[in-house]
């Protein structure tokens, strides 16, 4: 159980204090009574905050438990942007640990000013506090008002359901088909039978072409698509699933890939992975022709 613990305590940070008590009380007791084994697991996980940063994600998380547990409600922070801050007005709706942080998904005007989802880090909160909105407030979206009269309000059910339809942790982006190739032996050591998301599965390479032609609705992508596939070899390893075009959860696992991965589809994914591995050429071009 100790063991167990000491996995997750990156995630809650005040089990540190509970596994430390643990292990004394175990070193305290007789050797006869007990005898701790050689430890032979190593976990190696990161966890990109600070302690300071910890304690107030985990303040903030601790205040959204809390108004759920009163009903729920509308909330306002301040959130920190690549070059100004903004204010945000929006539903809670459920928390998520990803990509080393906690998450807020929420329902309103996202800082773009679109109004939908979005997923916030709660270290980039940078209000002490939540503030609580009452829903008769001339601040609370009148959307948000509409769906609290109608008893419609967006639900954690809702989240769950549109990550089970793709992959990708940004559930509210576009769902486009993707299609990888892989080297047989990398793909049987590296791929294969890898849990990455329920859509993501081998396909024959017969059936490919059907599948092209079935899903992707725009001509270009389609006969890009097509042309790439009838130059690759057959026996070649094929996946298929479903992916959130534009999360960067995808686009790290693909550069992870490199250079075993192609991407057949979509079109745009294949085009970002072109650039980018010609921008990364050319830094060692560079280097070599100093």
């Amino acid at each position: 159980m100790l063991r167990a613990l000491e996995s997750i305590a990156f995630v809650q940070p005040n089990l540190e204090v509970i596994i430390q008590s643990l292990w004394d009380q175990l070193i305290v007791q007789p050797q006869d009574a007990y005898s701790e084994p050689e430890k032979r697991i190593f976990i190696h996980l990161d966890y990109i905050l600070s302690e300071t940063m910890q304690e107030h994600v985990d303040a903030l998380q601790e205040q959204i438990e809390q108004l759920w547990r009163e009903g729920g409600g509308i909330i306002q922070f301040d959130y920190s942007l690549k070059t100004h801050q903004k204010r945000m007005t929006v539903y809670p709706v459920c928390l998520h640990y990803a990509r080393r942080a906690k998450y807020l998904s929420a329902y309103g005007p996202d800082p773009e000013g679109v109004f939908g989802w979005h997923n916030y880090r709660l270290d980039r909160i940078v209000s002490a506090q939540l503030e609580i909105v009452d829903w008769r407030d001339s601040q609370v979206p009148k959307i948000l008002k509409t769906c609290h009269t109608k008893d419609k309000l967006p639900t954690s059910a809702e989240v769950s359901d549109a990550l089970a339809e793709a992959w990708g942790f940004n559930f509210y982006l576009p769902r486009h088909l993707l299609i990888m190739r892989f080297p047989p032996n990398f793909a049987k050591w590296y791929v294969h039978q890898s849990d990455r998301h329920a859509t993501f599965q081998p396909i024959a390479y017969e059936k490919l072409s059907a599948l092209i032609k079935r899903e992707i609705t725009d001509s270009k992508a389609k006969k890009t698509a097509l042309d790439i596939l009838s130059q690759r070899d057959p026996k070649d390893a094929y996946y298929r699933a479903w992916i959130r075009l534009g999360d960067i959860n995808i686009v790290m696992r693909l550069r992870d890939w490199r250079p075993a991965g192609e991407v057949i589809a979509p079109l745009a994914l294949r085009q970002q992975m072109q650039q980018e591995s010609e921008a990364e050429l050319s830094h060692y071009k560079a280097a070599e022709s100093r």
